[in-house]
């Protein structure tokens, strides 16, 4: 009976001159009859939710000496925030079921692998109610799960994109291992992408810029004198010093490296308040800046590499090989990877803590000085 039918009842009965006791406890009853139902818990709601209608006479029974290991992918969400998630309620029909079928509990290995917009089902009553206004109608029948040996395993990332944290989660939640590189490169990128600052940084400066910034270097830097060719001993012919005709080729490559490099950074903070965002001029040519001096590294490599090795694509493949190596490198070893050149590339530290990464630039700078003297010592001792 519904509760808004009440008072029709209540005068009904007082109409019949039914005893006041009798009449107090009819509707005692009534009103705890919803409550009980709804008080339900371990096996007595798992019975309830699981209930199934008996199939006469069957003809695929269920195996009494075999073990059950049995897991759900549990995605979708209620229709309302105040109804259970539907997803629930597989692993409880499946163990009434098997009890049916006079299977052992034992024999019974069950879990549910919950993400999507179900991960909200394992949340706390009060981070639930915090974010819906009402309680969490899916921890009871969680509980009388994990109380019937039902894992509940929480996807690491799902709950990592939907900014929920680990002590909004119920207890008995199994949640694997979201301490891993992936796993922090997720959560990295959320928590940046929040401020336009950190969205640049990330997606322009942290990967697109450093990743073509590096072939870019490589490809000016390639093409040099070092191959036998007749455009190289024509070149040599001319009546130049060779240490002129390098010197102008390094100039040249790196005056369009510090093009490429510098003019991005500079287009970003230009045309942000185009989209009502700013991003700082300084942090423009800081970034800008140590994008080319880490860039200037691999030039100076593959400029090298063209003097030593006879061949025209082989001192670009080197080059990117070892630039691949490097990346491999700092990002397997946490306490180097302060200390390589993609980090003086990114300038991490400036970005985080607003500190130039003056030693990083200072020995990019020296290293790519000794890089370009050598291929110019190399050129002018070389018997062509």
């Amino acid at each position: 009976m519904r509760r808004s039918m009440l008072p029709a009842f209540i005068a009904a009965l007082m109409r019949r001159s039914t005893h006041p006791a009798v009449v107090i406890v009819l509707v005692g009853t009534l009103l705890a009859a919803p409550s009980a139902v709804a008080a339900q818990t371990g096996e007595a709601l798992i019975k309830s939710i699981g209930a199934q209608s008996p199939v006469p006479n069957p003809t695929f029974v269920a195996d009494k000496s075999v073990a059950y290991k049995v897991a759900w992918d549990v995605t979708a969400g209620p229709a309302k925030p105040g109804d259970r998630t539907p997803g629930l309620a597989a692993p409880a029909n499946f163990l009434v079921n098997t009890d049916v079928n006079g299977v052992d509990r034992k024999r019974v290995h069950l879990a549910i692998v919950v993400h999507g917009a179900a991960t909200f089902a394992l949340m706390t009553n009060a981070a639930y109610k915090a974010m819906y206004g009402v309680d969490n109608p899916n921890i009871d029948l969680l509980q009388a799960l994990d109380a019937a040996g039902v894992q509940v395993i929480l996807c690491g990332q799902a709950a990592i994109r939907r900014n929920i944290a680990r002590d909004q989660l119920l207890p008995l939640v199994k949640v694997p291992d979201a301490d891993g590189p992936v796993a922090r490169a997720i959560r990295q990128s959320i928590e940046l992408s929040r401020t336009f600052r950190g969205y640049v940084w990330l997606n322009a400066f942290s990967q697109n810029f450093a990743q073509l910034g590096t072939l870019f270097a490589v490809l000016l830097g390639s093409g040099g004198l070092g191959a036998e060719t007749a455009g190289t001993l024509f070149t040599l012919s001319l009546p130049v010093s060779r240490r002129a005709l390098m010197a102008t080729r390094a100039a040249s490559g790196l005056a369009e490296l510090f093009a490429l490099t510098m003019i991005p950074s500079l287009v970003i903070s230009l045309f942000a308040p185009v989209i009502g965002e700013h991003f700082s001029l300084l942090d423009a040519i800081v970034h800008g800046g140590c994008f080319f001096v880490a860039t200037t590294l691999f030039f100076s490599l593959t400029f090298w590499l063209s003097t030593t090795v006879a061949d025209v694509w082989r001192p670009g493949l080197i080059a990117c090989a070892v630039a691949v190596f490097i990346g491999v490198c700092e990002a397997a070893l946490d306490q180097v990877a302060p200390f390589g050149i993609f980090h003086v590339m990114r300038a991490d530290s400036y970005f985080y803590n607003a500190r130039v990464p003056w030693v990083g630039l200072l020995v990019a700078v020296a290293l790519s000085a000794m890089l370009l003297c050598s291929a110019v010592v190399a050129i002018e001792r070389r018997d062509f």
